[in-house]
């Protein structure tokens, strides 16, 4: 339960990203020109499509009283005067060359003299730093891929797009990525929809995320959409293609039991199982750990132990917790903390009759039983007598058996 949620699973339906990937609007097809300073003098484009001889383009006019914009107009101009260079469409905006190729523009070689590249920044689909990108921007839309090293001398790479509107460039996903979950394959919702009447019934709605549909106006929750990074820096959830088992709350996230893996939310995000950067690796960011073992996982459920989850498997049992105060992906660890193993050479085929010389003392209709395993102890609830409690009991010594006793606590109420 989340807030006024409650979250339904189905261990049977697997789940699935929808198939509406990201376009790109430059296309893989698509090189600018960036004017960010005046040459002063008319100067050469260079411009090499596949194997053919290399193209000189000579801009006409410029002085050193041209603007950015009547720049980017004369090297539109001497491009389309060159009659070599084919398949190409060239628009302007603003201090922006816009050069399209009707199949692809990685098979070209775009450049100028690099006395002049400083004011004349010839990009293709990639740029090697964040200082590289142009200056004054590119058209809204265009995204570029960063590749090189960042300030902190690390390798970098990660995608942007430049937003004209707010005029800066902004962290964008990798053109051609699937970047929505599908919410008809993931858990639902249990949402009241009314008020309780003077019976105090309230009427509940069961709704896939998004559903704006509901009687009191209320909206359904949505997984939130990936919108930075690759499938390296931003992946998927990894129960996606398998089904969710269950789902739980744990230190401020939602926490989805894939069938070999923990997924947890953003912190304080319970619905977005994306990163917010594929640059800055935040403490918020979601958690996808994999429960590594030497025998077959299959999770069952969870449980929240003290400051731990615990993982229930059919054979096995993981603690997952945080090596720190905070519960981050760096933090984050998970434990074997009990197993069933069977040895084949050691295999057992009998079992104790431990009711034998009390075989009338036990009701048939057990309501429960619970254990202490350092105590020895077995506990059992019945139908028939709710104000009793059957206890078992036996003390081993050198690895035998000494004694095994059954004895009876009655209490004044039903327990």
């Amino acid at each position: 339960v989340i807030e006024d949620y409650v979250i339904v699973s189905n261990a049977e339906k697997v789940t699935s990203m929808k198939t509406n990937a990201t376009t790109n609007t430059n296309n893989g097809q698509t090189a600018i020109i960036s004017v960010e300073g005046n040459p002063t003098a008319n100067f050469d484009i260079f411009i090499k499509q596949g194997a053919a001889a290399v193209q000189t383009c000579t801009t006409t006019g410029i002085t050193s009283s041209s603007t950015f914009v009547q720049i980017a107009s004369a090297i539109k101009t001497a491009i389309e005067a060159n009659a070599s260079l084919t398949n190409l469409t060239i628009t302007t905006d603003d201090n922006i060359v816009k050069i399209t190729h009707d199949t692809d523009i990685l098979t070209q070689d775009i450049y100028v003299r690099k006395d002049i590249e400083l004011e004349i920044n010839v990009i293709n689909q990639n740029v090697s730093s964040a200082a590289a990108l142009p200056k004054l921007g590119g058209y809204d839309g265009y995204v570029l891929n960063v590749v090189g090293v960042d300030e902190q001398n690390t390798l970098a790479n990660y995608y942007v797009s430049w937003n004209a509107s707010k005029q800066i460039w902004e962290e964008a996903l990798e053109p051609g990525l699937d970047f929505e979950i599908d919410p008809d394959t993931m858990p639902h919702f249990l949402i009241r929809t009314g008020a309780p009447n003077s019976d105090g019934v309230a009427e509940f709605s069961f709704v896939v995320s998004g559903d704006t549909g509901l009687s009191n106006q209320r909206s359904a929750q949505s997984y939130a959409n990936r919108l930075v990074g690759d499938d390296d820096s931003n992946p998927i959830p990894s129960f996606i293609g398998k089904s969710i088992i269950d789902v739980q709350f744990f230190r401020n996230r939602l926490v989805y039991l894939g069938q070999d893996s923990v997924v947890m939310s953003k912190s304080n995000d319970y619905f977005n199982l994306f990163a917010s950067s594929a640059i800055i690796n935040n403490s918020d960011n979601p958690i996808d750990i994999f429960l590594g073992s030497n025998f077959s996982v299959r999770p069952k459920y969870m449980e929240v132990y003290g400051n731990g989850l615990i993982v229930f498997t059919e054979n096995q049992q993981f603690l997952v917790n945080s090596s720190a105060e905070a519960l981050s992906p760096s933090t984050v660890r998970t434990e074997l903390i009990t197993k069933y193993v069977v040895k084949d050479d050691n295999l057992v085929k009998d079992a104790i009759e431990i009711t034998a010389h009390v075989d009338t003392y036990i009701p048939k209709d057990i309501k429960y039983m619970t254990s202490i395993s350092n105590k020895n102890m077995i506990f059992l609830g019945t139908v028939s007598e709710p104000k009793n409690i059957y206890v078992y009991s036996y003390y081993e010594s050198n690895k035998k058996q000494l004694q095994s006793a059954w004895s009876k606590f009655n209490f004044n109420a039903d327990i």
